[in-house]
């Protein structure tokens, strides 16, 4: 069984969520509503020794961007698996600020009512990132040698 901790565009924390409450946030997306807050969120899920994470960025001109990962909290680190949301592989070498100093692939920008399908699959099997959207890894993206 699953625990899950979520924050949407406010910093407030909500334990197990009925994840349906977000789903307007995506599915009929109006960029000053996320605006009024922090352009993101992040979803946990835990479950025994295991953390499953999809953090998610929003800008008002390209989209949403998620991030997925999983982390063993008994060895304090991820477990290598870090996904970013795909939407135009050619435009994962164009590295915007997105806001707040947050340097993302435009490519991997993708529409709010895509980016729900996988927050969706999230909420139904936080231990498998979602095979509704297309993903690439964090090792795949050219970031540039300078970080």
């Amino acid at each position: 069984m699953f625990n899950f901790s979520c924050r949407l565009i406010t910093t407030e924390l909500v334990k197990n969520p009925d994840y349906l409450k977000y789903k307007n946030y995506f599915c009929e997306y109006v960029p000053e509503d996320w605006g009024k807050g922090t352009h993101g969120g992040l979803f946990e899920a835990f479950e025994d020794n295991m953390k499953y994470s999809l953090v998610i960025i929003e800008n008002s001109l390209y989209g949403i961007m998620l991030n997925y990962s999983v982390w063993n909290l008994n060895a304090n680190r991820g477990d290598g698996n870090s996904f970013y949301s795909l939407s135009d592989e050619s435009l994962i070498y164009k590295i915007e600020d997105v806001g707040d100093d947050g340097f993302y692939p435009v490519g991997c920008f993708i529409k709010p009512i895509n980016a729900w399908s996988a927050v969706e699959d999230f909420f139904n099997n936080p231990a498998q990132k979602s095979d509704r959207i297309e993903w690439i890894g964090s090792d795949d993206i050219p970031w540039p040698e300078d970080w």
